[in-house]
């Protein structure tokens, strides 16, 4: 198919690379946002409890126990 072996490597290579990366991505993006969210849960928990309200009450209202 290729005349040139050294054009073959190097193509198959990036095509490796490139699938690698779609794969990474599609494996960190969902761990990401998970992670994000919860982050932001509990920033927003913490601004309620220095509102005056209870942690657990604060936690209900994102249905976490």
């Amino acid at each position: 198919m290729f005349e040139d072996n050294r054009f073959a490597d190097i193509a198959y290579n990036i095509i490796k690379v490139f699938i690698s990366i779609v794969i990474l991505g599609a494996i960190l993006l969902p761990l990401y946002m998970i992670i994000s969210e919860l982050i932001r849960i509990e920033i927003d928990v913490r601004k309620c409890v220095e509102n005056g309200r209870d942690e657990k009450q604060c936690y209900q209202d994102y249905d976490v126990d």
